[in-house]
């Protein structure tokens, strides 16, 4: 496996998987999050509505394209409380992902 950290734009990426973080109890999306839900037609929004992801530590989603993106899935990352990320936080939630 070979794990790449880029800066491209989402239409751009071609990837096996890209990796996005969500904090528990998000309520709107923004930056990448954001970003990568407009690709996707509200995807991971509609996923945290129907309350199957919360954001909590680590907890993992995967999510399909369907065309949308060159990279034919999306794993979101579960970062916990926005107040209580630290670097170790992200670095397990990378791992999980």
């Amino acid at each position: 496996m070979e794990i790449k950290v880029i800066s491209q734009t989402l239409q751009t990426t071609s990837a096996d998987a890209i990796l996005v973080d969500v904090s528990e109890g998000a309520t709107e999306l923004t930056g990448a999050a954001g970003a990568l839900d407009s690709a996707i037609n509200g995807g991971l929004r509609e996923l945290i509505q129907a309350n199957d992801f919360r954001g909590k530590p680590n907890e993992v989603a995967v999510l399909y394209t369907r065309g949308l993106l060159p990279a034919p899935r999306v794993i979101a990352v579960g970062l916990g409380k926005a107040e209580e990320v630290t670097p170790d936080r992200i670095r397990q939630a990378a791992a999980a992902g």
